[in-house]
């Protein structure tokens, strides 16, 4: 009888660590499947996607949006140590909800969106953010993103391949 009881211990602690498995899988699959649908509200540029813990610099960097813009709309002084601060501290300190400073400042980065399309003007002329010269950022601007481009358009632009087209074979 000593056996068939740690017989019957062991299946139950075997299926207890099983069940926590899956658990715990299913878990990391629904955690990963939220950072996909983050990530490309971010790439598409979604304000929605604006968090509590995203400083100002690091929301005109991924939003294209110069800061002494979102600093303007938002009423915040240039003061380096504010910059430094998230979202939940800087509405801590200027003493208004988080939802409300997320909220003015989605509408702060659609109403730039909106002048700049009205106006025809583009990003080249747009100053460096703070966030990127900080971070001593030189590619260019927006998230960092796997961009797979289709083979038909490679097609059309040889000089993209850096393979030799037939003309050029006949000239050299």
């Amino acid at each position: 009888m000593n056996a068939r009881l740690k017989l019957v211990g062991a299946a139950i602690v075997l299926c207890l660590a099983l069940g926590l498995t899956v658990f715990f899988a299913v878990q990391a699959v629904q955690a990963f499947q939220r950072f996909q649908q983050e990530r490309k509200l971010v790439v598409t540029g979604d304000v929605s996607a604006i968090r509590s813990w995203m400083t100002v610099p690091y929301i005109a960097h991924y939003y294209r949006i110069p800061e002494s813009y979102l600093d303007q709309s938002l009423r915040i002084t240039s003061d380096k140590t504010v910059h430094r601060l998230p979202l939940r501290e800087l509405a801590d300190r200027v003493k208004r909800p988080v939802d409300g400073l997320i909220r003015d400042i989605q509408h702060a980065i659609l109403n730039y969106r909106n002048q700049r399309s009205k106006t025809g003007a583009n990003d080249k002329g747009q100053p460096r953010s703070a966030y990127r010269v900080r971070a001593g950022l030189r590619r260019s601007r927006g998230p960092p993103a796997l961009v797979h481009t289709p083979a038909p358009a490679l097609h059309r632009a040889p000089a993209l391949l850096h393979t030799p087209t037939p003309a050029a074979k006949e000239v050299t």
